[in-house]
């Protein structure tokens, strides 16, 4: 089991906290709060995507290697 500080839970739940306190102390409206939430999915998408390709090309590239 990963150590906690290692899980992409704990940074989300981080991230929700920080923006709700935040917004508790009137620095972000929430529709402000909103559009970073949506920013940061957008963004989070886009790595976990490329992650996934970078992934795929290596482990494709090492079985190529082992059979070549």
């Amino acid at each position: 089991m990963k150590e906690g500080k290692k899980t992409t839970e704990f940074y989300l739940t981080l991230l929700g906290s920080i923006l709700g306190i935040i917004v508790a102390l009137g620095y972000l409206t929430p529709e402000q709060a909103s559009g970073l939430t949506e920013c940061a999915a957008t963004i989070s998408g886009a790595i976990v995507t490329a992650c996934s390709i970078l992934g795929y090309n290596i482990s494709r590239g090492m079985a190529k290697k082992k059979n070549g």
